[in-house]
């Protein structure tokens, strides 16, 4: 089946699904079943949830996309890491790194047809992995961020890191190496997201692998640091970043557990979303009992959550996947949703209408929207959510 990494949503309200296969999936009337251990899939469905159309990339070794982002012109953007060879379209790629996988980034039309692609390789003795994928709508291009060790070629440009850490490589529209950053890293971070602001703008979210605090950092449209803000956790409980999120104003929504700042904080740690303004500064915090809210998106009006568990305290058989909206202040719940148990949210996204859709996987029967799903073996979903007020 079809495990899903990657959702967005383009301008047009079409949604865009990508991950790695086993076997098959269908969508719609196109059935794509992979030729090996696992390929590259990805689907379009229009605003509707239709499916407008689904491709597979791979051979017979391994392969996934790990994330996609919707472009400028309806155009997508997939990041993938692979192993042996990788035909995408016309385009090409064998995989040069001398151990693990190498990463690749492609560029497709709005009806599937690849663009162009390109790929990023270690050299000898070096470690490479990708993380995230963020568009940039406004010039076309697409910011890939990922960890490296040693050095690795993206596109003819050479990247070097001596000490294991990030990097953010930005590509303009045609797939040409624009700038690349080495923001700050530890040897025990780990990259959750990167988002992309109406002024271009990178913005990363980071946790220390060891559980003791969580990171944003900025970084302006030519790669150069803004600021790296640092949340202290506590001593004895992990810290962890979940999802990040930029609204309209440039402010970012990062969502995790622990205390966030706070290590004296009542009552321990416990899930949370904080909002920070354009300078790195803490405008408020949100915390929650039952809720963990693994996935946070956000517009002018509404900041928007979703999670897999959201349970009475007296009833564990009553944890549901979940999502809601709170004001842009932070203050007030304004809605929530129950969506079923056995559900794993893994996108939410707002469309061009301001309506939550959220994509994930769900085995078993839910309800949504007065429709039953039922898949004994597993399968994806995607919800536009209409009750959002």
């Amino acid at each position: 089946g079809a495990t899903l990494r990657g959702f967005a949503i383009d301008t047009t309200g079409n949604a865009l699904l990508a991950g790695a296969l086993e076997g098959d999936a269908t969508f719609g009337d196109t059935r794509i079943e992979s030729a090996g251990a696992a390929d590259v899939f990805v689907a379009k469905l229009d605003a509707c949830g239709n499916p407008i159309w689904a491709k597979r990339f791979g051979d017979a070794e391994a392969q996934g996309a790990i994330d996609v982002a919707a472009g400028k012109g309806g155009h997508a953007f997939v990041l993938g890491e692979f192993t042996g060879a990788l035909d995408l379209g016309a385009h090409h790629l064998t995989a040069a790194s001398p151990w693990g996988a190498d990463l690749f980034l492609a560029k497709l039309g709005s009806n599937g047809a690849t663009r162009w692609a390109v790929q990023i390789s270690a050299e000898e003795d070096s470690i490479l992995t990708g993380t995230a994928l963020a568009a940039d709508v406004d010039d076309g291009g697409a910011l890939v961020l990922g960890r490296l060790e040693g050095a690795a070629k993206v596109a003819g440009v050479r990247i070097e890191r001596r000490a294991i850490g990030a990097f953010v490589v930005r590509l303009d529209a045609s797939g040409r190496v624009v700038w690349v950053s080495l923001p700050p890293s530890g040897a025990d971070s780990e990259e959750i997201g990167i988002e992309v602001d109406d002024d271009g703008n990178a913005l990363i979210a980071s946790q220390d692998g060891r559980g003791t605090a969580t990171f944003v950092t900025k970084l302006d449209d030519d790669g150069q640091l803004e600021w790296h803000k640092r949340f202290r956790g506590s001593s004895d409980q992990l810290e962890m970043a979940f999802d990040l999120a930029v609204d309209p104003d440039g402010a970012a929504l990062l969502s995790g557990s622990g205390v966030f700042g706070e290590p004296e904080l009542p009552g321990g740690p416990r899930p949370f979303v904080a909002k920070l303004d354009d300078d790195g500064d803490v405008l408020w915090v949100k915390r929650f009992d039952a809720q963990s809210p693994g996935q946070v998106t956000a517009s002018e009006e509404s900041v928007v959550l979703a999670g897999d568990a959201l349970c009475e305290a007296e009833e564990p058989a009553s944890c549901s996947a979940w999502a809601a909206g709170l004001s842009p202040s932070g203050e007030e719940e304004a809605w929530t949703q129950r969506i079923g148990a056995d559900v794993r949210v893994v996108g939410l996204e707002l469309d061009p209408w301001e309506k939550p859709v959220l994509a994930g996987g769900f085995q078993g029967t839910i309800e949504l929207g007065g429709d039953e799903l039922s898949s004994e073996q597993g399968a994806l979903f995607v919800a536009r959510l209409s009750e959002s007020d």
